[in-house]
């Protein structure tokens, strides 16, 4: 079972000893920028694709926004990826391209889940009138009593002008 829990500060990582990065945990992305229009966006689900293989025993202990300005986390879930269908991105919640996958999603704080077939963390970006962006996020996380910490580089931009 993966287990995701909260920290409130990557402080109490540090004083844990060093975090490397290192880990089991792998996020299937690559460092691409997706954009989408605001209002139509201003509330959207971000989809981070989770490793098919996931190790028994991780545990998630903060997700942060890597470059982040004018938007703002409002809670991250965890959800299977029914169908081999992966989210990258829907308006919040993400009911339109995966109805089925949304029902069984879990805050990522304190769930389980199993470690078989593929998982989609997703991050619920919100915004406001004029837009933000973001270029990633960052997500630290414990597994066999050291400290681990990996980037996911898929940056999104909700945008007030129309995306090129």
């Amino acid at each position: 079972m993966v287990v995701l829990a909260t920290l409130a500060s990557t402080t109490l990582l540090s004083a844990c000893g060093s975090i490397r990065t290192d880990g089991p945990l792998v996020l299937s992305d690559e460092e691409t920028r997706v954009c989408a229009p605001v209002p139509q966006f201003a509330d959207a689900a971000l989809g981070i694709n989770l490793a098919d293989d996931l190790p028994d025993g991780i545990v998630f202990n903060s997700i942060e926004p890597v470059g982040a300005s004018g938007v703002a986390l409002g809670g991250v879930y965890v959800m299977p990826a029914a169908d081999r269908l992966r989210l990258l991105l829907d308006a919040f919640p993400p009911t339109g391209q995966t109805p089925n996958s949304w029902r069984r999603a879990v805050p990522a704080i304190d769930a389980e889940l199993p470690t078989d077939g593929a998982y989609d963390m997703v991050l619920r970006v919100t915004t406001g009138a004029g837009g933000g962006h973001l270029d990633g996020v960052r997500v630290n996380y414990s597994f066999n009593g050291d400290q681990y910490q990996t980037i996911s580089h898929l940056g999104l931009t909700l945008s007030t002008e129309p995306c090129t």
